[in-house]
């Protein structure tokens, strides 16, 4: 092995950028409380990037599930929560703003969208008559039991666009538990959990955060819930680094082994044997049933299809020193550690696509906000956006610290840690904007996770977890 993690991982951090879609990495040990802000303890609502949920014209327009127009009387159920359309909404979501619009009305009608499964109400969210132009109009709307909402048109056929611009999650506390000032159960509260030895790559199932530790060649997992770890750390293989979520199951990249070990997230019991995939794999992603790994060893990106763990085609040839995967919906995207490039994969076809998009010097993280990809450069302490569509760099470079090392994107703001700085930076994705002053967490914080209430560091060399309020 070519490496040394004191010498190489410490002070480049290499392995600390393990990108993944919203996610990258993990830390270790302390007792001190941080807060990011105050943050409200009732449902907290989040806008972002306007997304297309649904629409029912034919292709090429068709989004979502539907490509044909609702017919009068018609109620049609769709999956919001998770990834569907152009959207990703997290899970905990219980309320969504939508831009609905209806397209082409052959009568006079009207919309009423409401929570999946529940019963209909006589409200109307929308009007309509025949022949009228596009209106769209702003609905608030609950997600039901299943995740889902009902569209439902008394009139019809008619064509029906919806746009998300927002969501609400559910409260950190319940109103029993505020009523008797029970903040021990408040999900945001801020605080440190001690982890395993060297833990680096964090991931979050929905449920719980989880963190792989290095030095132990272990996964840790806790509950942000009780800021307590869960059960006993599941052993994997040889220097774990990177970790995703496929829905079922955990996937953790052993990069001492060159290969893949599956946990089921419900029980923690590691499912099957190892997986193997390139030399040195580090950053993992899960792209449409299929896991990307970035295998810094061979310049390669291996594909498994998360269902069976075969090989889902041929490794991906890219650059030097792949580190960071992240999937934008349609591309999987790479950071080039060594060429300071980001390369760019058709996620369904295994492709190149463009050329290698310089970014700056020893890029390693990755995240996208719905609309760019934003790329930490560890070796020049920026954070570079990237038009997700285009593969265009958007406006300057921006400085964020001596060694950005990992991104989240919380649904307003990138999160950047420093991890020579010993602390975390925020930018406003909409103005892209430096929010000031740094948020001093642990010791060399290599890695971050939203869970959707929480922004999760990891501090290596303090062996502990350090978890933020977002808001």
């Amino acid at each position: 092995m070519r490496w040394s993690f004191r010498t190489e991982v410490l002070p480049r951090l290499r392995w600390a950028s393990v990108g993944v879609a919203v996610a990258v990495l993990a830390g270790v040990g302390g007792v001190r409380v941080v807060s990011a802000s105050g943050g409200a303890v009732t449902p907290d609502q989040t806008l972002i990037t306007p997304c297309r949920l649904l629409d029912t014209r034919p292709a090429p327009r068709t989004v979502g599930p539907r490509a044909t127009p609702l017919v009068a009387g018609e109620v049609l159920a769709v999956q919001v929560v998770g990834r569907n359309g152009n959207c990703d909404i997290p899970s905990g979501t219980v309320g969504l703003v939508l831009n609905v619009t209806v397209v082409s009305p052959a009568s006079n009608g009207y919309l009423t969208v409401y929570p999946g499964g529940a019963t209909r109400p006589t409200a109307s969210n929308l009007n309509f008559t025949a022949g009228q132009a596009a209106v769209p109009n702003q609905v608030t709307v609950g997600v039901g039991a299943t995740g889902q909402i009902a569209i439902y048109a008394s009139g019809g056929p008619v064509n029906v666009l919806a746009d998300v611009a927002g969501f609400t999650t559910s409260s950190r506390m319940t109103t029993t538990d505020l009523s008797l000032l029970r903040w021990q159960r408040d999900r945001g509260r801020p605080g440190t959990v001690d982890a395993g030895g060297s833990p680096l790559g964090l991931a979050t199932d929905g449920s719980l955060v989880w963190a792989t530790n290095f030095l132990d060649g272990t996964v840790s997992r806790v509950d942000p819930a009780t800021n307590a770890t869960v059960g006993s750390p599941v052993a994997v293989g040889t220097f774990p680094v990177g970790l995703a979520f496929d829905g079922t199951y955990m996937w953790v990249s052993s990069a001492g082994l060159g290969e893949l070990t599956r946990i089921n997230a419900t029980t923690g019991a590691v499912f099957g044997a190892p997986v193997v995939v390139g030399a040195q794999p580090s950053g993992v992603a899960v792209a449409d049933g299929t896991v990307w790994v970035a295998n810094q060893g061979d310049g390669t990106v291996s594909r498994i299809d998360a269902a069976t763990g075969a090989d889902a085609g041929p490794p991906v040839t890219v650059g030097a020193a792949p580190l960071a995967v992240a999937f934008d919906g349609q591309r999987v995207w790479v950071t080039n550690y060594d060429d300071g490039t980001v390369s760019r994969i058709d996620a369904s076809t295994g492709v190149i696509v463009g050329g290698p998009i310089t970014v700056g010097t020893q890029p390693c993280a990755l995240a996208f906000d719905g609309v760019n990809m934003w790329v930490a450069n560890q070796g020049d302490g920026t954070v570079v956006r990237i038009d997700a569509a285009s593969g265009v760099v958007a406006g300057s470079p921006i400085t964020v610290g001596s060694s950005p090392l990992a991104l989240a994107f919380d649904g307003t703001r990138v999160w950047v840690a420093d991890g020579l700085g010993d602390a975390v930076t925020r930018i406003d994705v909409a103005t892209a904007e430096l929010l000031t002053p740094p948020i001093p967490v642990g010791d060399q914080p290599s890695g971050l996770v939203f869970d959707g209430t929480s922004v999760w560091t990891s501090d290596f060399a303090a062996a502990t977890l350090t978890k933020l309020r977002a808001r």
